[in-house]
């Protein structure tokens, strides 16, 4: 698809080409074929000038041209020239170019350069097809020597005229390369989209399970090239991604549970230490109870002065001292 705009438009300028070329040799041909026609007849009514019994009889130029442009020309605003030997003009649309004045008065070095070769082809008596450029116009030229004479015959035709055929097939072939580039950029649009439609339904689904929607299936397409290779990639990785978010889901439900069980197990031990505790308290208390007792009765006995030894003093020191630290 890429190298269908380039072939098209080499296709197109082959096609020109080609064309402009079978057209000029159809011009070329067209003009020497009458040219050779009307030369026949040129040298015809010299020879029925030569054998005339009137020996002082002389061609009728003006008899020629009427019988030159009586033709039916190829192409429109075609005519023919005559050249003697020395250029002038013998036969010329222009009737003030006769006989006085050349074809070589009417050509500067500089600018018409070609009209000065065609003069000197014309002159020497040579036979050919030509293109010239004269007055910023293009012509087809085809000459052709006048048997028995130094004379010259030229057939003259526009190029515009004589390429008019060419004029319209280029014009087709314009009309041609818009309709082919329309239709090509129409199928290379509707190519980018098909190209492209996947890579858009992957932005999707990527930007779906960018936002957290982690159960978006990307398809495994069976189709090959580089976007199909890019899908099943992303595909391959949201498998594995499901697979380890899975293992982490099971990870996390397990430490949930584990985390429940400690909370749990914590509760009951600081539930058995308040019962502990309460029971330490509890059991204090009733213990200090005979042992305020004893206290208080050893006290009794020491204000008294019962103490009979030293030893029952120290046994009531000792009552006493550890009734402190408790």
């Amino acid at each position: 698809m890429v190298m269908a705009i380039p072939l098209f438009m080499l296709a197109l300028g082959i096609l020109y080409m080609q064309s402009h070329h079978l057209i000029h040799e159809e011009v070329r041909n067209n003009t020497q074929s009458m040219l050779n026609a009307q030369l026949q007849r040129v040298n015809n009514y010299i020879n029925i000038i030569e054998t005339s019994p009137d020996s002082m009889a002389a061609p009728s130029f003006r008899r020629m041209s009427k019988m030159l442009a009586e033709v039916e020309q190829p192409y429109s605003n075609t005519y023919f020239i005559l050249l003697d030997g020395d250029g002038r003009y013998l036969i010329h649309p222009d009737s003030t170019r006769l006989f006085a004045k050349t074809i070589f008065m009417y050509a500067n070095h500089d600018d018409n350069k070609d009209l000065i070769m065609l003069g000197h082809e014309m002159t020497t008596g040579k036979q050919s097809t030509i293109h010239i450029n004269y007055q910023k116009k293009d012509y087809h030229v085809s000459y052709c020597p006048v048997k028995g004479t130094d004379w010259s015959l030229a057939l003259i035709c526009p190029a515009r005229d004589a390429m008019q055929s060419f004029y319209r097939l280029t014009n087709i072939v314009i009309i041609l390369f818009i309709i082919g580039l329309l239709a090509i950029l129409i199928i290379c649009n509707h190519a980018m989209k098909q190209i492209i439609r996947p890579i858009n339904r992957l932005i999707d689904t990527t930007q779906n399970i960018v936002d957290g929607q982690y159960d978006e299936t990307i398809p495994i397409t069976p189709r090959k090239g580089v976007v199909a290779q890019l899908q099943n990639s992303f595909a391959k990785m949201q498998q594995s991604l499901n697979e380890r978010m899975s293992h982490l889901r099971q990870e996390a439900d397990e430490l949930k549970q584990n985390n429940e069980e400690i909370s749990r197990a914590k509760q009951e031990a600081e539930n058995t230490i308040n019962k502990k505790n309460k029971f330490i308290v509890r059991m204090t208390q009733q213990m200090r109870m005979p042992l305020n007792v004893i206290s208080g009765f050893a006290d009794v006995l020491a204000e008294k002065g019962v103490v009979e030894s030293i030893s029952q003093q120290e046994e009531l020191d000792n009552i006493a001292t550890m009734m402190k630290k408790m």
